[in-house]
């Protein structure tokens, strides 16, 4: 189920943003997919909330939910774990 609260790093030209999910604007932009990655699970671990990694193919990358249990997160990492995503 989709939470318009989690975090998404998604490659942009020049570089990635995070994103809420929903939103159209980005709220951090970052010359790394690292640092915007840490940026994203920054916040979504702050917020109880989960951070996802869109690689430049559209497929989820890494996925960490801090929802559940804050010392204890879902993590799903690596490449072909996840579903291709709609643009």
């Amino acid at each position: 189920m989709a939470n318009a609260k989690n975090f998404w790093v998604i490659g942009k030209r020049g570089g990635w943003a995070v994103k809420r999910e929903g939103s159209s604007r980005a709220i951090s932009i970052h010359t790394s997919k690292q640092r915007a990655w840490r940026a994203a699970r920054d916040w979504a671990k702050e917020e109880g909330f989960a951070a996802i990694l869109q690689g430049i193919d559209g497929r989820v990358a890494e996925y960490e939910d801090f929802g559940a249990s804050k010392s204890q997160p879902t993590r799903l990492l690596g490449k072909g774990t996840g579903r291709k995503l709609d643009a």
